[in-house]
């Protein structure tokens, strides 16, 4: 039972970027399901300025499309090799020892999953899983069009402000008690990057769900670190690495 309700808690948050987005809005969208709260995002009409003529820079590296056409599904949903999972549109890549993986490119093909994720919906590439019905550990990653949902104009710190309350209501909607949540900042892919910390009681354990966030372009890559035992968390995270 409690390897069910840790799965169904961090797939709960897979909805969640979609819950807040909405078309063309920049404020989160009160979801009747989950019962989110609106969250405002302060934005400004800049004054008409005379634009000038830009200096020759060099050209920025490609980001993903979203031309469904030009990416095939290993490159989407990523590669599983043993235990290495490598995904050449997030451009990331993990060595999760003893986890079972799950085949998501048989719930959609590609052309289907930009289609989802332009309409604001979030679409899960990878997940793993570790462990047994007593203590398990859970590692999602799901991508979003951030550009459907807010038109790209936030930040990452921004991103994790939003989630904050969005997480918290979600350990609560998923059975969670004691729930706490926090910003933090953690080696992640070889940088720094803010991160949500939930923590909770969840059936007489200590639940923690840990969530990053990375732009690619107008996408938005979720990825969500799960579970009863945070020494396998600890670990899960240490295994990401960046992609050349």
């Amino acid at each position: 039972m409690k390897r069910v309700l840790c799965a169904a808690l961090a797939l709960l948050m897979l909805t969640a970027i979609a819950a807040c987005g909405g078309s063309g809005s920049k404020t989160a969208q009160t979801s009747g399901e989950t019962g989110f709260t609106p969250i405002p995002v302060e934005t400004s009409t800049p004054e008409p300025t005379e634009v000038p003529t830009p200096e020759p820079t060099e050209a920025p590296a490609p980001e993903p499309t979203g031309n469904s056409g030009t990416i095939s599904s290993d490159e989407f949903y990523g590669t599983i090799n043993g235990s290495v999972y490598e995904n050449r549109f997030l451009g990331l890549g993990c060595k999760l020892e003893g986890y079972e993986y799950m085949d998501m490119s048989s719930y959609a093909t590609v052309e289907d999953a930009f289609k989802f994720m332009d309409g604001g919906e979030g679409v899960s590439v990878m997940i793993a899983i570790l462990g047994d019905e007593q203590n398990m550990t859970m590692v999602n990653i799901a991508v979003n069009n951030l550009g459907a949902a807010y038109g790209s104009t936030l930040s990452e710190e921004q991103i994790v402000s939003i989630m904050m309350p969005v997480a918290k209501t979600q350990m609560i909607n998923g059975g969670a008690s004691n729930v706490t949540v926090v910003k933090e900042t953690v080696s992640f892919l070889g940088h720094e990057k803010p991160c949500i910390t939930a923590t909770g009681r969840l059936q007489g354990s200590d639940y923690t769900m840990k969530l990053f966030f990375s732009f690619y372009g107008r996408y938005i890559s979720q990825i969500s670190v799960s579970g009863l035992d945070q020494h396998s968390i600890d670990e899960a995270i240490a295994a990401f690495y960046p992609l050349s």
